[in-house]
């Protein structure tokens, strides 16, 4: 027997019963493989949480809120107040023969005053036959004052050391005016450390108040435009012998009173009520010098 006829019955028959099925018409289902099982894993166990313990709790008091509010004690502190017993004097000073007359203190720290009476009171020197010579200096040392607190009193001490002193003591005026500067003359070095003595034994007091004056506005100036014309009157009429009728003439006739203190005698006589013994009393008020 050969090879293929050992082979043959087994592929015929695979053969004869496919074909076989086939004319029947019955649909030959394919062998499916069994669907691999799945592997269900049991949950994962958690790791036991570890209990910490407790920290201990810091409880914070209640707040107990008033029925009304409670207002804390204020302590008043004094503000750039310098307190000492002498006049402090700035280096420039050194070889005043003004200080031989005083008791002071020298202080590297002043720089755009000479002297500083008190926390309140600060002074300029200015020697009159300088400033003839030199008259921008005071300006500009006006210029450089930080003392410029509305209760401070700023002075500038003159020393009136020339024979002819009347037009740069007016100019020097006119300046302390609108800068707010009080003018004090002196006509040897002794007077002028009397005005800075006497300004340190009143330091603190009303009496600084008055040697200051009261600073006003323009607008409170033009408010009191009536006021002022008042007390022009009664400028006037202090002359004794002059009455403020004779004084209101003046005012309605020349208007202002720098042109009344302008006047001549010839003038003067002009205005009705005015004779002779007034016109005269009126000139030497307005004409006789300051330290006669």
């Amino acid at each position: 027997m050969s090879n293929e006829d050992k082979e043959a019955p087994s592929q015929s028959f695979t053969a004869i019963l496919a074909r076989m099925r086939a004319e029947a018409g019955v649909e030959v289902v394919q062998p499916q493989k069994p669907e691999t099982e799945k592997r269900v894993l049991p949950p994962r166990a958690l790791p036991a949480k570890v209990q910490r313990p407790e920290e201990s709790k810091v409880t914070k008091p209640p707040i107990i809120v008033p029925s009304r509010p409670l207002v804390p004690k204020t302590y008043t502190k004094p503000i750039n107040k310098q307190t000492f017993t002498q006049i402090q004097v700035s280096r420039s000073q050194t070889g005043n023969p003004v200080l031989e007359h005083i008791s002071y203190e020298m202080n590297s720290k002043i720089k755009d005053v000479d002297y500083v009476i008190s926390s309140k009171c600060v002074a300029l020197f200015l020697s009159l036959k300088y400033h003839k010579l030199h008259p921008e200096y005071v300006e500009r040392r006006f210029q450089k004052i930080t003392y410029n607190l509305p209760d401070t009193l700023r002075v500038l001490l003159v020393y009136v050391d020339v024979e002819d002193f009347h037009d740069a003591i007016r100019e020097l005026n006119k300046l302390c005016l609108t800068s707010e500067m009080t003018l004090l003359l002196g006509w040897s070095n002794e007077e002028c450390a009397t005005h800075l003595l006497n300004l340190k034994h009143v330091q603190g007091d009303a009496s600084q108040a008055i040697i200051r004056g009261k600073r006003v506005s323009d607008d409170e100036i033009i408010g009191q435009h009536g006021k002022f014309l008042e007390r022009l009157v009664e400028c006037v009429s202090g002359v004794r012998g002059v009455s403020s009728r004779d004084a209101q003439k003046l005012m309605a006739q020349y208007k202002t009173f720098k042109n009344i203190v302008s006047l001549e005698g010839s003038q003067l006589q002009q205005v009705e009520g005015l004779g002779e013994s007034k016109v005269n009393r009126l000139l030497n008020a307005f004409n006789k010098p300051f330290n006669s």
